[in-house]
C-alpha cells in the first residue's frame, strides 16, 4: 500500500500496507445486501504455489524462509531511524496474520513509534490513523473532506461500517478499479474493507469494480514496466482477497531476484536505497507464498463502536 496520506494518496491515484488483491468471491446479489460473512477461502488446492509440487517445494521454502528472515531485520534495522506509519500498521496486520514472534515483536515496536505525533507528521489523515488505532473516530466531514478520488474511496471503506457511503461512491470505485496501477490495487483494498467491516454494500457493484480491479492488476504484472513497489504492491492485493494463484510462483520469483544484499527492497530496481513500503509489502507476498494455509485477519483488527 502506498502511504495512506491524502497528499500521497492523491498523488498515487494509487497504498497498503496495508493489505492485496484479486477477484474476492463473487456475491451473487443484484442489488444492496449486508455482507457479514468472512472473506470466503478458495479451496485447498488453489491456495498452492502454482507450479511447484511437493516434491519442489523444500527448495523454494528455503529461499522464502531466507528472504523473509532478511526482510525483517531491515524493518527491524530501519526503525533505528524512522519508521513509516503505513508501513507500521501493514506490519500489525501481518503479525496477526502469520503469528510468528519476530512480527509481533516487530508490530509492537513499530505501533510504539507510530502514534498521533509520528502519523500527523507524515501526513497521515484522521480517517487513515484508524489503520494504527482501530478505536480511533473521524468525522463525516473529515472523511468527505479527503483529498482525491483514491483517498475518498479508500477513506469511505474503512469507515463504511459507521458513516454512511457517498451517493456517487459505486461510481467512484468503478473509475480507481478502471485507474490501474496504484489505482486498482487501492480498489481491491476499498473492496476487501467493506467486506471486512460488514458493511451494507452493492453486491453486484462491488464484483464488477472488484473484477476490473483484477483484471488491470493481472495485465500490470505481466507486463515489464512497473516498478518494484507497484509490483509487490499488486501481489499483496491479489493475495488479500484470497486470489493467490495470480499471483503465481514466477512473480514470487521475480520478487526475490531484486531483493537487496541488505534484506530490503528499493522503491524501483534503479533506486539505491532499500524502503520500507516496499520492503513491507515484499514481505507480505512472501509470507503468502510461504504460508498458504495461513487464516485470514481483518486489517483492522477490532470492531469501532458507532
Amino acid at each position: 500500500m502506498a502511504r495512506l496520506d491524502a497528499r500521497r494518496l492523491a498523488r498515487h491515484s494509487v497504498v497498503v500496507v496495508l493489505v492485496a488483491g484479486a477477484a474476492l468471491a463473487l456475491l451473487q446479489a443484484a442489488s444492496a445486501s449486508p455482507i457479514t460473512a468472512p472473506l470466503p477461502e478458495p479451496a485447498r488446492g488453489d491456495r498452492s504455489r502454482p507450479g511447484v509440487d511437493a516434491r519442489s517445494s523444500r527448495p523454494l521454502d528455503t529461499a522464502l524462509d531466507a528472504a523473509i528472515d532478511g526482510a525483517v531485520g531491515w524493518l527491524e534495522r530501519a526503525m533505528e531511524d524512522a519508521w513509516a506509519a503505513d508501513a507500521a500498521a501493514l506490519i500489525a496486520y501481518l503479525a496477526r496474520v502469520f503469528d510468528e514472534p519476530r512480527l509481533r515483536a516487530l508490530a509492537q515496536s513499530a505501533l510504539a513509534r507510530a502514534d498521533a505525533a509520528v502519523a500527523a507528521r507524515q501526513g497521515l489523515t484522521r480517517p487513515f490513523y484508524r489503520l494504527i488505532d482501530p478505536g480511533a473516530r473521524a468525522s463525516a466531514d473529515e472523511v468527505r473532506g479527503v483529498v482525491g478520488l483514491t483517498g475518498s474511496v479508500t477513506a469511505q471503506a474503512l469507515h463504511c461500517d459507521r458513516l454512511p457511503l457517498a451517493p456517487d461512491f459505486w461510481p467512484a470505485l468503478q473509475r480507481l478499479a478502471s485507474g490501474g496501477g496504484y489505482a486498482s490495487t487501492h480498489a481491491v483494498l476499498a473492496s476487501v474493507w467493506l467486506q471486512e467491516n460488514g458493511c451494507e454494500v452493492d453486491a453486484r457493484r462491488l464484483a464488477v469494480s472488484r473484477d476490473e480491479a483484477v483484471r488491470k492488476l493481472v495485465e500490470l504484472l505481466d507486463g515489464a514496466t512497473a516498478p518494484t513497489d507497484l509490483r509487490a504492491e499488486a501481489l499483496a492485493m491479489l493475495n488479500y482477497a484470497g486470489q493467490p494463484a495470480l499471483a503465481g510462483a514466477r512473480h514470487v520469483a521475480a520478487l526475490l531476484d531484486v531483493q537487496r544484499d541488505d534484506g530490503g527492497w528499493a522503491l524501483a530496481v534503479d533506486r539505491d536505497a532499500s524502503h520500507p513500503h516496499t520492503t513491507a509489502l515484499a514481505l507480505w507476498v512472501l509470507l503468502e507464498a510461504r504460508h498458504p494455509q495461513r487464516t485470514r485477519a481483518p486489517m483492522i483488527s477490532r470492531p469501532v463502536g458507532n
